[in-house]
């Protein structure tokens, strides 16, 4: 079965965000394909990324949001973030890590 999860990522005035998606305690056997997909809340943009990472191995995924407010002198690029996790091998009862830093 997939895994997914939503999370809102506020900019905030005088700050930026860099969203940074890691996947780490793979099972033994196990590989999973880390999706994401954040979507702006001041544009229509979409950015997609993607990655495999098999067992005893931890991958990350960084996001450029930067353009997700094309207003001049704007930057607000807060918007959703959307991670799916998606078995490519047989089942486990076994948990692994997700960690989102922005």
């Amino acid at each position: 079965d997939m895994d997914w999860y939503r999370v809102h990522i506020d900019d905030v005035l005088l700050s930026s965000i860099d969203p940074q998606i890691t996947l780490s305690n793979v099972p033994a056997g196990q590989t999973y394909r880390l999706k994401l997909s954040f979507e702006c809340d001041k544009s229509n943009l979409v950015i997609n990324r993607q990655m495999d990472v098999s067992s005893f191995s931890s991958g990350t995924l960084n996001l450029d949001v930067s353009e997700c407010d094309p207003r001049f002198l704007s930057d607000d690029d807060s918007g959703w973030l959307y991670i799916t996790l998606e078995p490519l091998t047989s089942g486990s009862c076994s948990s692994y890590r997700v960690d989102v830093r922005g």
